[in-house]
C-alpha cells in the first residue's frame, strides 16, 4: 500500500476509479486523471494533470488503478493552500488607483482569456453578484467568493 494512505481510502479511491472505468477493464482514459483527482477531494490544474499523466501527448492512453495511485499522490504534494493574503497580493497588481478596487470588465476579461480560463457564463455569474454600481469590484469581496 503507497505510504500515507489508509485502507479505507484506498477502498474508497478504488471505488471511485472503477466509477470512471467505462469499458469495465480496469482502466481509465488518462484524461479522466483530473475528474477523478477532483471527485477525490483536490483541485488541480490542467497543467499539473498534464503533467503527472501526459493525457495531452496520448489522448488514447489508458491508465491502470496501480499507476493513478502514484498521480494522486504526486497532485496531492502539489496541492497549494491559497491564502487570502497571497490572492489580495496577487490582486493588487491590478489595483491601478490603488482603491482595492478592479473594474469588472478587466476582472471578466482577466478570467475568460488567461490561465485556465472560465466560460462567459462562470464568469457573469461571478461578476454579476460582486459588481458595485460604478461597475467595479472591491478585491476583498471577490477573495471571499473564492475562498467560500
Amino acid at each position: 500500500m503507497p505510504a500515507g494512505l489508509s485502507d479505507d481510502q484506498m477502498t474508497e479511491f478504488r471505488d471511485a476509479f472503477y466509477l470512471f472505468d467505462r469499458l469495465g477493464d480496469g482502466r481509465i482514459e488518462a484524461k479522466s486523471v483530473g475528474p477523478l483527482a477532483r471527485a477525490l477531494g483536490l483541485n488541480p490544474t490542467e497543467y499539473d494533470v498534464e503533467r503527472v499523466c501526459g493525457f495531452k501527448q496520448d489522448p488514447t492512453r489508458r491508465i491502470t488503478f496501480e499507476q493513478f495511485i502514484p498521480m494522486f499522490l504526486s497532485l496531492q504534494e502539489k496541492k497549494a493552500v491559497s491564502t487570502a493574503n497571497d490572492f489580495h497580493e496577487g490582486f493588487k497588481v491590478f489595483d491601478k488607483d490603488g482603491n482595492g478596487k478592479i473594474s469588472s470588465i478587466e476582472l471578466k476579461h482577466i478570467l475568460t482569456k488567461l490561465g485556465e480560463r472560465l466560460s462567459e457564463e462562470e464568469a457573469e455569474s461571478i461578476l454579476n453578484s460582486l459588481e458595485d454600481s460604478d461597475g467595479m469590484i472591491k478585491f476583498d469581496d471577490m477573495i471571499k467568493t473564492i475562498m467560500s
